[in-house]
């Protein structure tokens, strides 16, 4: 005599179940992403937008003052004014309230679409018209553009 079972025999997950474990499996895979590649990425755009403000802080500060103002961007960034026939030293930090990003180098500078010369420096003129800039950006890991328009506007591209 043969006993028939009534319980079920099939072995496995569910759909639900499976649907679950991937749901889980995407959340924490998209939070390691997110800690992962972002700190230093997030870092370098940040100085980027705080170099774009600052060259804007400065050629509204030679508008502002009625000076010319040139910067020297070798080994970050040192700007004298020239105002009634004489230079005097900008104190930067009258003006922004950081210090230029060590891990930051300026790797070229376009003025007007031509190269900055060996020593050359950065002017920013007392009426406010400021030469095409671009300068080329990077913190050993990354590259970007930070680049002028006529109005004094600097924006940042990657």
């Amino acid at each position: 005599m043969a006993v028939i079972s009534n319980k079920n025999t099939n072995k496995g997950f569910t759909l639900i179940e499976i649907l679950i474990v991937l749901t889980i499996i995407g959340i924490m895979s998209s939070v390691v992403m997110l800690n992962v590649g972002s700190p230093s990425n997030g870092t370098f755009k940040t100085d980027l937008f705080k170099i774009a403000n600052f060259f804007e802080i400065i050629a509204d500060e030679a508008v502002y003052t009625n000076s010319i103002i040139a910067c020297d961007i070798k080994n970050g960034i040192i700007c004298r004014k020239y105002k009634n026939g004489e230079w005097s030293d900008v104190n930067l930090r009258t003006i922004v309230s950081w210090k230029w990003p060590k891990n930051i180098q300026i790797l070229q500078v376009l003025i007007d679409g031509a190269p900055l010369k060996e020593g050359e420096k950065i002017h920013f003129p007392a009426n406010g018209d400021i030469s095409a800039m671009s300068f080329q950006v990077t913190d050993g890991t990354h590259k970007a553009w930070i680049d002028s328009n006529l109005t004094g506007e600097f924006k940042v591209s990657y």
